[in-house]
Parts: structure tokens; sequence; C-alpha cells
């Protein structure tokens, strides 16, 4: 099963997206007055949010499309300059898969930038991820998905983390491995998953790749504890994207349907 199955699709318009968001940061800026700036073919400056009190001044950009490049980030963050209110923070929400280009952009903008104004890029799977840590929200928007939340403790070379499934609660190590000679030897990112529960099985897993029956009967309890470790561990392409994560609030999220397939598988 490719992983991004598993995903909750985007919107398919910027509309929808643009609600999505304003609702997000309606409960992430509680103290703040929060406007869908503008309206439909009105010049909007590169800011479709707006967030303000006396000190927060935010604006963020919808961008409801299939692919956005490091270019795409520098002309709508340049419309700013056109903004007529204050700016603090510019938040680019689009609905593509994590870029690292787009992230290094950011900062590029950031850091040249003589105005002062923090960039960020929040793409679509994160954004659901937290979404679905806020009840109301995923009630509204995500009824059809099931969440799983997961904790990590990362410290130096390994982290504990634990997963909460509907029916239990499991906790493995993950240790970074450095390169050796052997069976993986030209295995990239390789780690060390050892269950804390059972007969403490262990399992070397390579970021990044794989299927999600290499945790069978290694991790947790039943065939969904290892799918929903396989779709986790998807997301980094090495340990210390895993470390960075450390004391963060995740969710993992599934379709209904998609439960059921791996039920049956």
């Amino acid at each position: 099963m490719n992983l991004y199955q598993t995903r909750i699709p985007a919107p398919q318009d910027w509309q929808q997206l643009q609600r999505i968001t304003a609702d997000f940061y309606k409960s992430k800026f509680s103290d703040c007055t929060v406007d869908e700036y503008g309206t439909h073919g009105q010049a909007q400056d590169g800011v479709d949010v707006y967030i303000y009190n006396e000190t927060t001044a935010v604006g963020v950009q919808c961008k409801c499309v299939e692919t956005f490049t490091a270019d795409d980030l520098a002309n709508e963050f340049d419309k700013t300059k056109s903004f007529k209110n204050p700016l603090k923070h510019y938040i680019i929400v689009v609905t593509v898969k994590r870029d690292t280009r787009l992230v290094n952009k950011a900062v590029e903008l950031m850091l040249s930038s003589k105005r002062g104004i923090r960039i960020e890029v929040k793409f679509w799977q994160p954004l659901v991820e937290e979404l679905a840590g806020n009840e109301s929200l995923a009630n509204r928007y995500l009824n059809f998905a099931v969440r799983i939340p997961v904790h990590v403790e990362a410290n130096g070379a390994s982290a504990l983390i634990a997963l909460e499934t509907e029916d239990s609660r499991f906790e493995f190590v993950a240790t970074k491995m450095a390169s050796f000679k052997g069976k993986f030897e030209k295995q990239d990112n390789l780690i060390l998953v050892t269950s804390l529960q059972g007969e403490k099985k262990a399992h070397y897993h390579s970021l990044g790749n794989g299927h999600w029956t290499d945790f069978h009967k290694v991790i947790g309890v039943t065939k969904l504890d290892a799918f929903a470790t396989w779709v986790w561990f998807s997301r980094f392409s090495n340990f210390e994207e895993i470390s960075e994560t450390s004391g963060d609030v995740q969710n993992i999220l599934f379709t209904n349907d998609e439960l059921n397939r791996i039920r049956c598988a």
C-alpha cells in the first residue's frame, strides 16, 4: 500500500482551503482577530487571512495547487510589499507534499529581507495532523478520519516512541545505526527498532523504504499497529528528523476504509 493513500486528501478548491485555514488559525490565535482578507477579485497583496491584535500581525496565503516552487514562494512574499497593514509573520499554506526546497527558500528570504518578517511554509499534511488534535475542527473537517496519537522523547542517537491505537498503547525504541559491513551495508538512514513489549524483538529498518509488513509481529499486537508504525516512520528521511519531533503532539490519520483493508490483509 502506498503511503500517500493513507493521507487525508487536500481540498479541491481554494475557498475550502481558506475556510479550513481561517478556522485553524482562529483556534491557534484565540486572543486575536482572524479575518479572511478581502473577496475574490480584490487585490489582496499576497494575504488571504489576516491575524492581528495589539502585538500580533500575521498574514496567511493559501495555495491550493499541485505544484509550488521556490520561485512561487518568493513571488508570493514579494506581493506583501504592497500590503497596507503591519506584518510580523508570513505563512504560506500549500497543498503539496513536504519539500525541503521550500523550507530552505523561506529561510533564505527571511534572512535576506530587511523587513524583519518571519516566513513559514505550512504543508497540508502537518496542518491536517494539527487539525486532528482539535476535536471541534476534526469533527467539522476530518469526520471520516481515525486518529492515532504519537509521542516521542529523543535523546542523542535514540528515541523512545509510543503509539496509542484504539486497542492498545505500545512503545519501542529507535536507535540510529552507524554504517557497517554486512547485510545492510548499502542501506542509508538505517535504524534499529526494538519493541519494549512482549519479547522485545528488534528489526532493522531503512527510513523511507520498506513495507508495513516489516513490522508485523515485531511492533505492537495487531496489523494496524505494524501499519501505523510504518506510516509514521515513512515520514522521515533520517534519524535527526525524528529527533526534531521530540515533545511534539503528532497524529497518524486513517480513513475507515483504510483501516478495514489493513485488518483484512
